[in-house]
């Protein structure tokens, strides 16, 4: 592909088509690496074509096509897979002259691995060696440019939060001081399960119902009315 340099001169009396200012604005051409690589494996020709993938066991006249990438990738290292000619793309129907990289492949589709691993060996130490100096941005740094205990700022509180929070806590310690004032003055309260059970509660270790009850210890016979069986002891009739 041959390519012509443009003068300034004629690149300021160049006059464009509506279509060719809007194709140059906001749809240009672009070129990335991996658009060059298609185009190199492109005119390196095809290889024979690929079988489609049916069966899940046998993977040795791999690597197979698979256009809607319905197999589970079996992972493998290259060693392990034969006829690995290099990575290849699953939706493309015939075998790709791409240029082999060592590497984990899948050895169904032959489609390279490319997730990337941490590596803690990858970090160095300055600790171990105060005297090397990390590069960063083309820019030197020593061991004396790192603060060693950093000042770290304390999350900042609204002045409502700040209220908010005061008054939960003077609300606690206001009810841990009355309680401590009751159990001084007062002893627990006996409260009647049975003619056989009784408990011994302070106030706020009773439940709602049991506050009510030991308050209002005749609620029943203002609320249910009570039978006199004295009456149908000798005034019956049997129904047959």
């Amino acid at each position: 592909m041959n390519s012509t340099v443009m003068s300034i001169d004629e690149y300021r009396n160049l006059e464009l088509s509506p279509e060719q200012e809007w194709n140059t604005t906001y749809n240009p051409k672009k070129l990335s690496i991996e658009a060059l690589t298609n185009i190199e494996i492109k005119k390196r020709g095809r290889d024979r074509d690929k079988k489609i993938y049916t069966n899940c066991k046998d993977t040795t006249e791999g690597p197979y096509v698979d256009n809607m990438c319905l197999h589970v990738h079996n992972w493998k290292c290259h060693k392990s897979i034969p006829n690995l000619i290099g990575p290849q793309d699953p939706s493309v129907d015939h075998v790709q002259k791409t240029t082999f990289t060592p590497g984990v492949y899948c050895s169904i589709c032959h489609k390279r691995n490319l997730n990337n691993t941490f590596k803690w060996n990858d970090l160095e130490i300055l600790i171990d060696r105060p005297t090397q100096n990390i590069y960063i941005n083309s820019v030197s740094y020593k061991k004396e440019d790192f603060i060693e205990n950093p000042i770290m700022f304390p999350n900042i509180e609204s002045k409502e939060e700040k209220i908010a929070q005061n008054n939960r806590s003077n609300i606690k310690w206001n009810r841990l001081i009355s309680r401590l004032i009751h159990t001084m003055k007062n002893d627990k309260i006996v409260y009647k399960i049975s003619n056989y059970k009784s408990l011994l509660l302070w106030p706020w270790e009773m439940t709602p119902y049991q506050k009510f009850k030991y308050n209002n210890p005749e609620y029943q016979d203002k609320i249910f009315v009570k039978p006199n069986i004295d009456s149908f002891r000798d005034n019956f009739a049997y129904i047959n």
